[in-house]
């Protein structure tokens, strides 16, 4: 591609006094102050606006650049600098027809680009030409300022507005996350308390019933051991040993009369019932009386 190695001669219209709306649709008012803002802020050496075709990315190639700007009268006008062969070319074969301007939000110029079949938002101007009168329309850009946004590496297209939104997106999932542990200490913390509970209702259950079993048990063997005095099978001086004998035996063995099994309590006692009964010991009643006797029923009195 070949390139001027020296700026061009003409100055050319970009814009002009007047009322236009941007390529976005917002209207926008150009008075004869503002116009020569954009021509003093303009600086080719903090910031050189390129000559491009349309309205690209950044990274697009320049085919020329604005040597400077200047106000005659109520019109704004561009110097173009270096312009490429190919593109004067274009131009003089009528492939480009407009041209349009783009600003940063502070007014200060973004780039010129070069317009094809898309109408320019500025109208009553003449096409563009390098070789004769030239006009260029505007175009109002919100582009990044390269010196107030951080260089970013390249191939990114990034924007700080779309990194701020990221880092609130990651933020605001941050935030969900810290609600759901929250929730879920909370549910854990509950379910432990709900965990005890049920704990201790069955300690106390199981309790309830172990005091239940030994309250029978020692029911059942103070009522067999009655039977066993009663049958003459345990005289009762020796019953209160016996029984001491019995609980012991209760005690160790764990035993439980609910119980299928038999152990050594169980063996004592049906030892203990197995005996031949002691008659001295025993209540009896007398045979029915005869004739002579004394009256049925009544009974008799053993003598010792």
């Amino acid at each position: 591609m070949a390139m001027k190695s020296q700026a061009s001669e003409k100055w050319i219209e970009i814009a002009r006094v007047g009322r236009f709306r941007d390529s976005g649709g917002v209207w926008h008012d150009f008075n004869q102050s503002r116009l020569e803002k954009i021509a003093a802020g303009y600086d080719p050496q903090r910031n050189q606006a390129p000559l491009v075709i349309g309205h690209p990315a950044l990274d697009s190639p320049a085919h020329g650049w604005v040597e400077a700007l200047k106000i005659e009268n109520d019109r704004l006008l561009a110097k173009p600098a270096y312009v490429t062969e190919e593109i004067k070319r274009a131009v003089d074969n009528g492939l480009y027809k407009y041209v349009s301007m783009s600003l940063y939000q502070d007014d200060r110029l973004r780039h010129i680009g070069i317009l094809g079949g898309h109408p320019p938002a500025i109208d009553g101007l003449a096409p563009i030409s390098f070789s004769g009168e030239a006009a260029l329309t505007i175009e109002f850009g919100g582009g990044r300022d390269p010196e107030t946004v951080e260089e970013k590496p390249k191939g990114s297209q990034m924007t700080i507005e779309e990194l701020t939104r990221q880092l609130a997106d990651l933020q605001s999932q941050m935030a969900a996350a810290a609600q759901e542990k929250a929730a879920a200490i909370q549910a854990q913390a509950a379910l432990k308390d709900e965990l005890a509970k049920a704990k201790s209702g069955a300690e106390k259950s199981a309790a309830d019933f172990a005091a239940y079993r030994e309250k029978q048990d020692k029911e059942i063997l103070s009522a067999r051991l009655d039977q066993l005095v009663k049958d003459g099978k345990v005289p009762p001086a020796e019953k209160e040993a016996v029984a001491k004998t019995a609980e012991a035996l209760r005690q160790v063995g764990s035993m439980s009369f609910a119980d299928s099994s038999e152990n050594a309590l169980e063996t004592f006692l049906k030892a203990l019932e197995a005996r031949r009964p002691a008659e001295l010991f025993r209540n009896f009643s007398a045979p029915a009386a005869d004739a002579g006797g004394a009256a049925p029923g009544k009974p008799l009195s053993a003598k010792l």
